[in-house]
C-alpha cells in the first residue's frame, strides 16, 4: 500500500500504527513501513486475508512537514475481496 502526500513529511517513529477500534483483528499484519527518499510516499507492506475488513490510523501527531506542521490523524479503511 502506498500513501502519497503533496508535501514531504518527517515521521517521528518509523514503525507505529494505532488501531481505530479495540478489535485488533481489524489491524493488518505490517511487514514494513517506510517513507521514500522524497518524504512524499509512505509505503506499507501488509499481509492481508481475503474477504476481511481492516482499518487503522496514522496518528497526525507523529507526522509533520519539514516546516514543523503536524498533520491531522489519517484514517485508513478498506476491505479485501474474496
Amino acid at each position: 500500500m502506498n500513501i502519497v502526500f503533496d508535501k514531504p513529511l518527517k515521521n517521528s517513529l518509523t514503525n507505529y500504527i494505532n488501531s481505530l477500534k479495540d478489535d485488533k483483528s481489524l489491524l493488518p499484519q505490517i511487514n514494513s513501513f517506510y517513507f521514500d527518499s522524497t518524504g512524499t510516499i509512505l509505503s506499507i507492506e501488509l499481509e492481508l486475508e481475503p474477504n476481511h475488513e481492516y482499518n487503522f490510523t496514522l496518528p497526525g501527531s507523529l507526522y509533520y512537514t519539514k516546516g514543523g506542521y503536524k498533520l491531522d490523524d489519517f484514517i485508513v479503511k478498506f476491505r479485501t475481496g474474496s
